[in-house]
């Protein structure tokens, strides 16, 4: 982050990560991204709720958790609707209309960041999720936390969430 904030473009892709009260945020141009409320939570579940010595049921789990996440997400929206100049995006966007967003985003930082032109077809194969997909299968594991019996892939799928609150 401390090269966004030198260029005074901050990215925030989960609401807790960010600190509203910062002075550096103020003057900043922010990209803030939020997800479905349920879909982090059943990720949240695989990252972290499987790994407790006794991992609830997912529902459960979903339950505990979605409170809490539907208010920072809350947060986050609000933030971005009084924050002067700020685009908000959400991860279905991303996915879905991918080559859409970067062009938004390119727009949105071009001058601060000093950007020439791009390269969409060269950005959508360095942001594939069927690359880093690939990547992590090949041995490359996710760290964070370390504690894992298993790598940690993501689909990069919106509504995903769906299969798991109808399994029996």
């Amino acid at each position: 982050t401390s090269r966004f904030l030198k260029n005074k473009t901050i990215m925030s892709t989960h609401p807790t990560y960010i600190n509203y009260n910062s002075k550096d945020i103020l003057n900043s141009k922010l990209i803030l991204t939020c997800r479905n409320p349920i879909n982090i939570a059943i990720s949240k579940y695989f990252f972290y709720g499987k790994r407790l010595p006794h991992p609830p049921k997912i529902f459960d789990y979903i339950r505990q958790q979605i409170d809490t996440i539907v208010r920072r997400i809350t947060g986050h929206i609000d933030y971005s609707r009084n924050h002067p100049d700020c685009i908000l995006i959400t991860f279905e966007e991303c996915t879905k209309y991918k080559e859409k967003i970067i062009n938004i985003l390119y727009k949105f930082v071009k001058q601060e960041l000093n950007l020439g032109e791009i390269n969409i077809k060269h950005i959508l194969s360095l942001t594939s999720f069927n690359v880093k997909h690939n990547k992590e299968k090949g041995g490359i594991k996710y760290k964070v936390g370390r504690i894992q019996p298993h790598l940690f892939h993501r689909t990069g799928e919106t509504g995903y969430w769906n299969k798991y609150l109808t399994e029996k």
